[in-house]
């Protein structure tokens, strides 16, 4: 039985099954390798096709072909385009077992970031690129219509798209996706030499890395600058529901760089037990009767500090100057490298 067409717009996507997808990574070719490079740069520098062409001077349809057509380009204008991005292309002479040398390093399939240029939606058509992917385990309502009265049918895995990013004034909590959830945890891609183990054994728990989270006094918040240099502020904040919430001023450098740029980077203060957070910074307010309450009670660390805001401290028009910072990903360790573990949200 062939799926619906979904239509593309505001609404929630269920594009690609769990298991095409996975199918799709291991039938990679070179070219679509090297639409994912590109893809997976411009997300990083959170910028539309055409931004991100203007920024490296050519034209938005050439910046299509690479991400989607490269087989149809002049090597040397590949080469061109990989130059900064941290990617290369390169010939690698492999083993029996197909192990790259010690001067390179060879990318599996399935070590891909979720956002990817080969998830496609139901329509067959390539997924939008201010998506990004993930699995879910609920399905389209169409799916559930269809298949509820059959005892046979096996709920498949699906994937959707994350929530898209809210970065309006006056966003709620409801508008993003909770991640109450432990997240997925695995080893993280390090240069040849750092001794990363390649098993599971010794990794790190959520768990083990969250309390840390709640307990610190002291956080440091990294931004983007519009001209793309770097920023970085320490700044008071509490760990609650999943999520990285701080208050300041509207007029500030950092955030004015995240209403631009929400892409962040959150971190604590110790270099030898690390905890490195990535996601996304936007506005939002919270009602003195709910989550202010629950926000003021774990801003009681701060109360030595001369700092006591209460419960309707984030509920008016501008919410305070509340932000949150929802994870996209996470790297820790507490002893390098036996330890170091990737976390995926």
């Amino acid at each position: 039985m062939e799926r619906p067409q979904v239509v593309r717009g505001t609404g929630r996507l269920f594009p690609t099954l769990a298991a095409e997808l996975i199918e799709a990574r291991v039938a990679l070719t070179v070219a679509q390798s090297i639409g994912l490079a590109m893809r997976a740069t411009r997300n990083a520098a959170g910028a539309s096709q055409r931004a991100y062409a203007q920024m490296r001077g050519w034209s938005k349809t050439h910046q299509h072909r690479l991400e989607a057509a490269a087989a149809n380009l002049q090597l040397g204008r590949i080469l061109e385009a990989l130059e900064g991005t941290g990617f290369e292309l390169a010939l690698l002479a492999t083993d029996a077992e197909g192990a790259a040398p010690s001067t390179g390093r060879r990318l599996k399939p399935e070590e891909w970031e979720d956002s990817e240029l080969i998830a496609v939606d139901a329509a067959r058509r390539r997924f939008p690129a201010n998506r990004e992917v993930r699995r879910t385990s609920t399905g389209p309502t169409w799916w559930w219509w269809q298949h509820s009265t059959d005892a046979r049918a096996r709920t498949p895995d699906w994937t959707t798209e994350r929530a898209m990013l809210v970065s309006a004034a006056g966003a709620t909590v409801a508008s993003m996706d909770p991640t109450t959830a432990a997240p997925q945890a695995d080893r993280p891609r390090f240069p040849d030499g750092y001794g990363i183990p390649e098993s599971a054994e010794g990794q790190l728990a959520w768990t083990d890395v969250e309390p840390r989270l709640v307990q610190s006094k002291h956080y440091w918040i990294s931004s983007v600058r519009p001209d793309g240099t770097p920023h970085s502020v320490p700044r008071w904040g509490v760990w609650l529901d999943g999520r990285f919430w701080y208050d300041g001023a509207p007029t500030t450098r950092h955030t004015r760089n995240v209403e631009v740029n929400p892409a962040v980077t959150l971190t604590l203060e110790s270099g030898t037990e690390v905890i490195i957070i990535e996601g996304d910074s936007v506005a939002t307010h919270a009602a003195a009767d709910g989550l202010g309450a629950r926000l003021s009670e774990a801003f009681g660390k701060y109360a030595d500090s001369g700092y006591s805001p209460g419960p309707d401290s984030w509920s008016g028009q501008d919410g305070g100057g509340l932000r949150v910072i929802t994870p996209r990903r996470a790297m820790a360790w507490f002893d390098f490298p036996k330890d170091c573990t990737r976390f995926r949200f």
